[in-house]
């Protein structure tokens, strides 16, 4: 179906047409609710998202959506422990981004468990707070990343072309596969160290065009350790792969990556249990449901 001619009014036609963008053209859901929207004659999709949503009182703003990531830690010398909060704004609620079965193929999830609705638990304890706060800045970029391009984390790897393990891009470090769940297209994310790889750049490109790949460097800096030294690459087959220059785009607009300089921290005063929103309203459930059976 020819879709040049199609200029939606509402939301839902935008979101309609996005999706038929992306398996016919083969980019990501993000990327194609931006195409979407300029075909409707709006700048992209949250300028015609506040723009369709617009009531009496004025324009509504898209919603944005908590999600606090939790660390607890132990210094083995001094007995110490805590527990370290940040919390994360993002476009999409949680269990909208990932299933609870996917976090273990998630890089910077694999140690985190849902909680509730709003929040990541790690399970086991890291030596100090300043570790813990990293792991969960680790965290909240995978979660920002997840959001911005509507990605899903795979459980194969497909790094390398043919699925051969001799043809792997030379330098290829802190690897990993997603894939768009609407048109089941995948691309490889390379995170090496930015030394390890600077006097690499022609073999890397020669790579590219003898395996038919595309490689390109965005302008977001990464999960893996952007903050040390990392900087991330994007792979993908010319034929089969996702459209990176449209991926790139969509993680142009995230802003800066999480790190501990920028996080947002949760202090909760001593002696009191931090809860969240979705922990505060499963009790309040969970105690209706008591009440109901008195």
């Amino acid at each position: 179906m020819r879709t040049l001619h199609i200029r939606p009014t509402s939301v839902e036609g935008i979101k309609r047409l996005a999706k038929t963008i992306s398996k016919q053209e083969n980019v990501v859901h993000a990327a194609a609710l931006d195409t979407a929207a300029t075909r409707a004659g709006f700048a992209n999709y949250i300028h015609a998202y506040r723009a369709l949503s617009s009531s009496t009182k004025g324009v509504r703003a898209a919603p944005l959506f908590t999600t606090y990531i939790s660390v607890p830690w132990r210094d083995a010398k001094t007995r110490q422990r805590g527990l370290e909060i940040i919390k994360i704004s993002l476009s999409k609620p949680l269990d909208e981004m990932i299933k609870p079965t996917q976090y273990k193929h998630a890089r910077g999830l694999w140690f985190f468990a849902r909680w509730v609705s709003d929040q990541l638990a790690y399970q086991g304890a890291i030596d100090s707070p300043d570790l813990a706060i990293a792991r969960a800045c680790g965290a909240a970029r995978t979660l920002q990343f997840m959001a911005a391009t509507g990605l899903r984390p795979s459980s194969g790897s497909k790094t390398e072309p043919r699925g051969d393990g001799d043809t792997r891009i030379p330098g290829l470090d802190h690897s990993s596969t997603w894939y768009d769940p609407e048109s089941r297209k995948y691309v490889v994310l390379d995170e090496p160290y930015s030394g390890a790889v600077s006097n690499r750049s022609a073999e890397r490109a020669a790579w590219a065009e003898q395996h038919n790949w595309e490689v390109i460097k965005p302008e977001w800096p990464g999960m893996y350790y952007p903050d040390g030294g990392c900087e991330l690459y994007l792979m993908a087959d010319r034929k089969k792969g996702l459209r990176l220059d449209l991926l790139a785009a969509a993680l142009k607009s995230l802003g800066p990556a999480v790190i501990p300089e920028n996080c947002e921290r949760v202090v909760v005063p001593e002696g009191e249990t931090f809860l969240s929103p979705g922990e505060l309203a499963r009790a309040a459930m969970k105690a209706a449901r008591k009440a109901s059976h008195n």
